[in-house]
């Protein structure tokens, strides 16, 4: 059995998953009796495949799987079914890794095996913190979203969960999510797990920058699951004040719908600003958005703009907001 197993989805990723397999490399010369490193092909149709095999075929800690096209949340999934390590870390195919990061975690979970590692915290010293109370997991979810006491990424990037954890909880990325399936994953780990470590060591280099900022039609779907997914997780939560994650990704995924949903439509003349204005007003008050709109204290981090645009959602102007979202857009442009 081997210690840690770094599973890493692929989809048409010949331009750059060499790099990438040369980097994995690199990073555990040296540990490689300790370490598998699962590739999971997502039905491409490029040369990422015969790249992979090429590079692999002489190494045994190395495993190709390939698999019909399903997106990113089956793919790691089945990666974590195959997955033999005592921990667990998901790489992208096109990021970049420094070493040491074994030895790393091996030190960190040496005495206590915690349910999961955060590597990429902006903290000065090790913790290893209880997950006993509401409160306490909702801290370490402000963490994530950089509105608590230390700053870390919300996905799986520089994290490592133990495997059997993972699996006793049945915890899995959620197909139905496009985007944010990421968070929500390590969302359900807080959720569940009994003890974290915190730690801050610098390994982890993203290194492409593949923009979710655009028009797709699934940007509205993706927004009102994710939504209710949300309302759901803290439904149950025995927690003494205001859930600042919810408010926060609220207030974050209402203003992705303004630039990257709803002005398309008025842009392009499929709907109408006061139609626009007449569904927008229906999403936030079946939603929940309207409670966000009254909170100002994370105006700084969603930017001037979105802080104008909250202050007039939050008196009901949804006409106003759309016609100034338009007009900046023609600005900017």
């Amino acid at each position: 059995m081997k210690f840690l197993s770094i599973v890493v989805p692929v989809f048409n990723s010949g331009s750059y998953i060499a790099r990438t397999i040369q980097s994995i490399i690199e990073s555990i010369r040296g540990s490689e009796k300790d370490v598998e490193v699962i590739l999971v092909d997502d039905g491409s149709t490029d040369n990422s495949v015969e790249t992979m095999e090429k590079m692999t075929a002489d190494l045994n800690n190395f495993k190709l799987i390939a698999k019909e096209h399903s997106g990113v949340s089956e793919t790691r999934n089945l990666g974590i079914r195959h997955a033999s390590g005592n921990y667990i870390t998901f790489f992208d195919s096109d990021d970049i890794f420094k070493s040491g990061y074994v030895s790393r975690l091996m030190n960190d979970v040496k005495d206590s095996e915690p349910d999961f590692v955060i590597m990429d915290a902006d903290c000065a010293e090790l913790h290893h913190t209880a997950l006993e109370t509401d409160d306490e997991r909702v801290s370490l979810l402000e963490s994530l979203l950089e509105i608590g006491s230390f700053n870390c990424s919300a996905g799986p990037a520089s994290k490592f969960y133990r495997t059997d954890f993972l699996t006793g909880h049945s915890i899995k990325f959620d197909p139905e999510l496009v985007m944010a399936e990421d968070m929500m994953f390590n969302f359900d780990v807080i959720k569940n797990a009994k003890d974290v470590v915190i730690d801050h060591f610098d390994f982890y280099e993203v290194l492409e920058s593949h923009s979710m900022y655009r028009f797709k039609e699934y940007n509205l779907q993706n927004e009102l699951v994710f939504n209710h997914l949300l309302s759901e997780y803290f439904s149950d939560m025995e927690y003494s004040g205001t859930i600042r994650p919810l408010i926060k990704l609220r207030l974050t995924g209402f203003m992705f719908l303004l630039n990257w949903y709803f002005d398309d439509l008025i842009k392009t003349g499929k709907i109408s600003v006061a139609d626009c204005a007449n569904q927008i007003k229906r999403l936030a008050e079946d939603g929940g958005y309207t409670e966000a709109f009254i909170h100002s204290e994370f105006d700084s981090s969603i930017g001037r703009k979105h802080t104008v645009f909250r202050k007039l959602m939050k008196n009901g102007h949804y006409k106003l907001v759309l016609r100034l979202n338009r007009l900046f857009w023609k600005i900017k442009n």
